[in-house]
């Protein structure tokens, strides 16, 4: 039985997965106007144009994580539903979420789907859906935007990853949580903050992060050098860093985070930060900000 026609938005990455996100939204397409739904395409960065797309039952997102990223402000105002299409490097959103890059699952989610509200947060107004994080995985994502033309693929990480493990950007920070102070700046350390629990390469240091919670996880790991960095990726691939004492974990609705030292670098869904004026990070969550529309495959 099918569903009424729905209105349907497909912001197609010609940049993401060497034209991958393009070819995947032409397919979605053909699917969606054959089941007798209206569909418009656009690019992400008409996206953020006010009044561009209009007002769609459905925002298709097909593309990466940046992808997202980088429409959060203009789905947050409109509050139409979001379902990826992964077309990504890591699709942290799709993976958390049960969406694949099947056209037939998205009509699924559509026609048998549901909504689904999760949490977002915010770095000094900024928002984010997955995680930010400071340290050497910013520091990769750093490197590689500052080297990138064009498309990229996992391969494109293999230099970034290699420089930043012989010299990680390791931070100094004091961090409060929910007021408390949680950690101080007298070590170098790797600091995440997490909504999901899904991280890049299988790392995944917030096993505990729920986006249905109204809280974001912090998690400190500190590390003097670059063997000590290189020992809790292993750790955290292993799910051995939070058995390990000097790791520090916490959960709050709000966070502060004053840099020792600056530049701070920073990152946030796999995107690029700026450091924040004067070295100090205000970071709020946002409850159930955002809604997904997950295919009747997904299981909470």
């Amino acid at each position: 039985m099918r569903t009424e026609p729905k209105r349907i938005l497909i912001l197609a990455n010609a940049d993401s997965g060497a034209g991958r996100g393009l070819r995947l939204a032409e397919r979605a397409r053909v699917k969606l106007t054959d089941a007798g739904h209206e569909v418009e395409m656009l690019a992400p960065r008409a996206f953020t144009d006010d009044g561009a797309g209009g007002s769609p039952d459905l925002v298709v997102v097909s593309g990466g994580d940046g992808s997202i990223h980088h429409a959060l402000p203009r789905l947050i105002e409109l509050g139409s539903p979001l379902y990826h299409l992964p077309a990504g490097t890591e699709n942290l959103v799709a993976r958390s979420f049960s969406m694949t890059s099947d056209p037939r699952r998205l009509l699924g989610a559509i026609e048998r789907g549901r909504d689904m509200k999760i949490d977002l947060g915010t770095a000094n107004g900024r928002p984010f859906a997955i995680m930010l994080s400071a340290g050497p995985d910013a520091g990769v994502i750093h490197r590689l935007a500052a080297k990138r033309e064009g498309t990229i693929t996992k391969l494109s990480y293999a230099g970034p990853v290699l420089r930043e493990a012989v010299s990680p950007r390791l931070v100094r920070a004091s961090v409060s949580v929910d007021g408390r102070d949680a950690v101080g700046p007298e070590k170098r350390a790797i600091l995440l903050i997490a909504n999901l629990r899904r991280y890049g390469a299988g790392l995944d240091p917030a096993l505990l992060a729920s986006p249905h919670d109204g809280k974001l996880d912090m998690v400190w790991l500190p590390a003097k050098n670059a063997p000590k960095a290189l020992g809790w990726a292993i750790a955290c691939r292993l799910r051995q860093h939070g058995r390990l004492p000097a790791s520090v974990f916490d959960t709050g609705s709000s966070m502060s985070v004053s840099f020792a030292e600056m530049p701070a670098m920073l990152q946030a869904d796999g995107e690029p930060l700026p450091s924040p004026d004067g070295g100090l990070l205000t970071i709020e969550t946002l409850p159930g900000a955002l809604t997904l529309r997950v295919p009747p495959e997904h299981n909470d």
